[in-house]
This record gives structure tokens, C-alpha cells and sequence, in this order.
């Protein structure tokens, strides 16, 4: 008979790594080899997964489409700076809601009329935690929208220029 060990099954998902101090390569998304940047790690997670992010500045547009778990190292030395250029992090697909769990980071610069440091939308049972949330130029820190059971606390909002945290047909 044979036996066949399957790693990380069932429903807690695997963790991949972000490191943006990896420029030699290979990049798999272990610990060893981490990801450059935070979009390639949550390309490569699936339903479940944590993406784990360590310290570093990732000059990054994040798009989460999938239920999943985005952690950085720590929120005062793991930075994603959207560039002055469109939302900084957006989770979120219309009409199929998906489940996400975002803390541990400096989120800062977002540009442009509408777009916000931090957009979810038909987001259920999540959260916002620990980061510092900081200059949306022409929108909000945190924009939510048709979302529910969502959780934001222990975050630091500070200048941006619509609101801190806005809410549209949410609860």
C-alpha cells in the first residue's frame, strides 16, 4: 500500500510570503523564497490562504478578488503606498461576496477623485485591524460598500481629505 501525506488540507488554507528583499530570486512564495511584491502572493493564494507580508515599502496598487487573509509584519515598517494613483488596497467583487482579513500595515496614497486608501465592497464576516490607515489626496481612508459584519478598529485614520471612514449601503 502506499501512503500519501497531503500538507496543509482541509480548510485553514497555507501561508504564503511576501518580502520585497528578495531580489535575487527564486521567488515560490515560501518562506525561503518569498514574493517581491504583495499582488503575486495573492495571485498565487487560493480560498482560504494567508498571504504574510514582511516589513518593507511595496510601491503597489493591491486587488483582492478571493476570500483571504493579508497580513503585514508590522504596521509602523510594512508600507503599501499606492503611488498617488488609484485605490491603495481594494477588496471585493460585485454581487459575490467574499470574506477578507486585512492588518498589520501602513496603508497610505491613494489619488485621484473616488479612489481610497482602503475600498471594500460586497465584503461579509471581516475585518480592518492594527494598520495606519494615512493620505488619500481626493477620497477616504476607509470606503465600504455593500458590506456586512465587517469589524474596523485599532486602526490609525488620519489625513484624508473626504472622510476617515465612509459607509453606503452597508451594516
Amino acid at each position: 500500500e502506499n501512503l500519501v501525506v497531503v500538507e496543509n488540507s482541509g480548510a485553514t488554507g497555507v501561508t504564503i510570503y511576501v518580502d520585497d528583499s528578495n531580489t535575487a530570486g527564486p521567488w515560490d512564495g515560501t518562506q525561503n523564497y518569498p514574493y517581491q511584491t504583495i499582488q503575486e502572493g495573492i495571485t498565487a493564494a487560493t480560498t482560504g490562504d494567508t498571504v504574510f507580508v514582511f516589513s518593507g515599502s511595496y510601491d503597489e496598487n493591491v486587488i483582492i478578488t478571493k476570500d483571504l487573509t493579508l497580513t503585514g509584519e508590522n504596521k509602523d515598517t510594512t508600507y503599501i503606498d499606492g503611488g498617488e494613483n488609484g485605490h491603495t488596497v481594494q477588496a471585493g467583487i460585485i454581487d459575490n461576496d467574499i470574506e477578507v482579513h486585512l492588518s498589520g500595515f501602513t496603508i497610505k496614497d491613494a489619488g485621484g477623485g473616488g479612489f481610497d486608501c482602503i475600498h471594500f465592497s460586497y465584503i461579509v464576516n471581516s475585518e480592518i485591524t492594527n494598520n495606519k490607515i494615512l493620505n488619500s489626496l481626493e477620497g477616504e481612508g476607509i470606503a465600504i460598500d455593500h458590506s456586512h459584519a465587517l469589524s474596523i478598529r485599532n486602526n490609525v485614520i488620519s489625513n484624508n481629505n473626504v472622510a476617515g471612514i465612509s459607509l453606503t449601503e452597508s451594516e
